[in-house]
């Protein structure tokens, strides 16, 4: 156990710093590395009585018994600040919440003599009503922050769909891994605590927790995407419902009342901008790669995410899931028109989409109904234009 616990204080503690002075999606990071920190001071206060014995550290005995009733608070302001892009707020602080209160319940036995603390790690635990209180709150805050960390991700992949996105779920599969595990490492500990085989599943419990931090470690080193999301537009953002392959000249006058404080770039910018997106995305056909990107689009063009992100929302005036489905829908249009009885699934897939839902609901927003509706009608269109042969007429 000493091992696994100075393992885990030491890589806990390099992980903190690290991800502390990550650049990118820095609020997240810095919660993910405040999260480390209180991972690793929950270790690191195991030395103090692991001889079992009163030593010049001991005053400290309980101080970081607590620290866990923090964990689920942070789970659940990573992840916010990760899918939402929120700064962080003095408000965030209501989620320590927690671990105040066991502190506050438990202050007379944090400054308890030491003999008597030690006693309580040696022997029993303190048999009060507020230290059962503060161990109910620990358990209680883990569960119910796991839970809307769940509901978090799940809205985010909803959003994500609402619009039309085609970007690899790696970031939700990811948070869903972390917070797999932290409910894991919870359950392992509450089984210890309501169990007679206490010391095996706490064992557990800690080798889980280092794996967390060794899991987290390696993800931010060898996937640091993981740890960048781009920032999904608000679904009050409105889209036009015709397809625009071509931009012109000419702004309409919403467009040009604009302010010029909300935007970064002048209109004769928007106008190269936009053209140079729409002649890259159809003469490379990149609408075809099912995983396009912004930052794609931004290798490909030579524009910045931000002025691609910019020019699109408030020049051509859709999002870039919609721009890019609309190039795949004209795709798959034209593809059935060459051969009406195609499967429409491998139709779909062939013209960039990445599964049968997301082309579904990307189609019948655009065309304003269904894929086989649109076939019927195609098929119907060249029933009526085929040419009469002298035998068929009356």
């Amino acid at each position: 156990m000493f091992y696994l616990y100075l393992l885990g204080t030491a890589n806990g503690l390099v992980l903190a710093c690290l991800l502390f002075y990550t650049s990118k999606g820095a609020a997240a990071n810095r919660i993910l590395a405040f999260w480390c920190l209180l991972l690793s001071l929950n270790f690191l206060g195991r030395f103090i009585y692991m001889d079992t014995s009163v030593n010049m550290g001991s005053f400290l005995i309980g101080w970081t018994y607590f620290l866990p009733a923090a964990y689920g608070g942070l789970l659940f302001v990573y992840c916010q600040k990760l899918l939402n892009h929120r700064a962080l707020k003095p408000s965030d602080c209501m989620h320590l919440a927690p671990l105040i209160l066991c502190y506050a319940l438990n202050i007379d036995i944090l400054f308890a003599p030491v003999e008597q603390k030690l006693s309580y790690i040696v022997n029993l635990p303190p048999q009060t009503p507020s230290f059962f209180v503060s161990q109910f709150i620990l358990y209680s805050q883990a569960f119910v922050y796991a839970a809307l960390s769940i509901r978090l991700v799940v809205i985010y992949r909803k959003k994500v769909k609402e619009q039309y996105s085609t970007v690899t779920r790696h970031v939700t599969n990811w948070l869903a891994v972390l917070i797999g595990l932290t409910s894991l490492i919870w359950l392992t500990k509450l089984g210890a605590s309501l169990s007679n085989n206490i010391f095996g599943l706490s064992q557990i419990g800690s080798a889980l927790i280092v794996t967390l931090i060794y899991t987290v470690s390696a993800v931010q080193w060898l996937k640091p995407e993981l740890f960048v999301t781009e920032k999904l537009l608000d679904s009050s953002v409105r889209v036009t419902s015709e397809p625009e392959y071509t931009v012109t000249s000419q702004v309409s006058k919403k467009q040009s009342d604009v302010s010029a404080e909300r935007l970064a770039l002048d209109t004769e910018s928007h106008l190269l901008f936009a053209k140079e997106i729409c002649k890259t995305v159809s003469d490379n056909k990149l609408y075809l790669q099912e995983e396009l990107t912004l930052n794609d689009l931004s290798s490909e063009t030579g524009i910045s995410i931000h002025h691609i992100s910019e020019t699109l929302n408030k020049y051509v005036t859709k999002n870039f899931y919609r721009f890019i489905n609309e190039y795949r829908i004209e795709h798959f249009c034209q593809q059935l028109a060459l051969d009406p009885k195609a499967k429409i699934t491998e139709t779909a897939m062939s013209s960039g989409f990445a599964n049968k839902s997301t082309f579904n609901s990307a189609f019948k927003e655009i065309k304003n109904q269904t894929p086989s509706e649109y076939r019927r009608q195609l098929l119907v269109g060249k029933s009526q234009n085929r040419p009469i042969h002298s035998s068929e007429s009356i």
